[in-house]
């Protein structure tokens, strides 16, 4: 059944603008979200305006009718996952498509003019074979070594950078747009892997995330004494986020709010549902 929609969404209280993402196939659902800088717990509900590419077409949102062009009533939103059924039915009141919209808003606000504060110098290793690779982690974040990563037998160690050691390697300038702690990952043997990769996935704050901009993993480039940007995908787990990446080296690691768009991809199949976190301009669709 072919019923796309175009769909608004705006949160309360703030005042929003509006930030198109990509239309995935022609039958999912094309949807402007509307945020605004520091959307966490103060944001408390959100509308949705559908305007569905049939005018025939009737749409309801969680279950209750909307007009074409005209403002759902309010939603209220829940700490966490929040699911909003739009249903588009054709004018032969027969066929219907349905989409969902996940609205996750945030545990937490953040302060932007103040820093994180990491946990105080946690730490764990982990002994690694080269034949068999292996997984450390450590509260927030996990190293997965594949096979033969390792030229050879050796440990592998993840820490928490406390407080002042986050300081010393982190700019002043740098440190409001912290999403996390800042991990050091180190081995008793080789650091750099050559054409192998590691993967390596840090738990961020989506509440830390400014307007306009996303999360991504950096390294601290010891040579250089700044931070270099990773290609990072976001995932979801039991309601909490995190930036995953792959590397071919091991040294400091951290989530910061970054300015440039990352690049859209393309999906496989017809995938229905669109997420978007509250504080983030960034929508995912699963």
């Amino acid at each position: 059944t072919h019923l796309p929609v175009l769909c608004s969404i705006s949160a309360y209280p703030t005042k929003s603008y509006h930030r198109a993402i990509q239309d995935f196939t022609t039958l999912i659902l094309f949807c402007a979200l509307s945020t605004a800088k520091g959307m966490t717990l103060s944001v408390n509900s959100i509308t949705v305006t559908p305007f569905p590419a049939d005018n025939n077409a009737t749409v309801t949102v969680n279950g209750e009718p909307v007009t074409g062009g005209q403002v759902s009533p309010p939603i209220n939103l829940n700490v966490g996952a929040n699911s909003i059924n739009i249903v588009v039915t054709a004018q032969d009141g027969i066929s219907t498509k349905m989409y969902t919209i996940t609205v996750n808003r945030a545990a937490k606000s953040r302060d932007r003019d103040r820093t994180v504060t990491p946990p105080q110098g946690d730490s764990t290793s982990m002994n690694i074979k080269a034949s068999t690779g292996g997984k450390v982690s450590l509260d927030d974040v996990a190293a997965e070594i594949p096979t033969g990563t390792l030229p050879a037998d050796a440990t592998v160690s993840i820490k928490t950078l406390s407080q002042d050691e986050a300081n010393r390697v982190v700019p002043e300038g740098l440190r409001v747009k912290m999403a996390g702690a800042v991990y050091e990952i180190t081995t008793t043997g080789e650091r750099q892997f050559g054409d192998n990769y590691i993967t390596i996935k840090l738990a961020y704050d989506p509440a830390g995330i400014a307007e306009g901009e996303f999360p991504a993993v950096h390294y601290y480039d010891e040579k250089q004494g700044k931070w270099i940007r990773l290609e990072t995908q976001l995932v979801q787990e039991d309601d909490r986020w995190y930036a995953v990446t792959r590397v071919n080296h091991l040294t400091m690691f951290a989530v910061f709010s970054t300015a440039a768009e990352p690049e859209a991809s393309t999906p496989a199949g017809d995938k229905k549902v669109i997420t978007l976190t509250v504080g983030q301009t960034l929508a995912g669709i699963e």
